[in-house]
């Protein structure tokens, strides 16, 4: 039986750090008329990995700099392929599973 199944868990986690990438990004735009406002982030993947792995959330750090839109449309459009990619990972992984257990298509 397969009992590995940490493509599942990588892609998931993958899914929640574009999802709170989402979320602060859809805040700093929705800030984006106040003045002095400053945007947040979120750390890379790579950096928040750990910390998610332990079912621990997002850190969102204060970038201290204004909020550009051209930037933050740049951050939705990558953290939307970043998402899709985490979704298409996991309903491959589970579509190899189920051939695996010899479930009908």
């Amino acid at each position: 039986m397969l009992t590995d199944l940490s493509v599942l868990k990588l892609s998931s986690t993958m899914t929640r750090h574009a999802a709170a990438a989402h979320a602060v990004v859809a805040d700093n735009i929705s800030r984006i008329d106040i003045p002095g406002a400053t945007g947040k982030a979120v750390p890379r993947f790579s950096d928040a990995l750990a910390d998610l792995n332990r079912g621990e959330t997002v850190d969102i750090r204060d970038t201290r700099t204004a909020i550009s839109l051209d930037q933050e449309m740049i951050s939705m459009a990558s953290n939307a392929g970043r998402h899709q990619a985490a979704v298409t990972i996991w309903s491959k992984t589970l579509e190899l599973v189920r051939l695996a257990g010899g479930a009908p298509r």
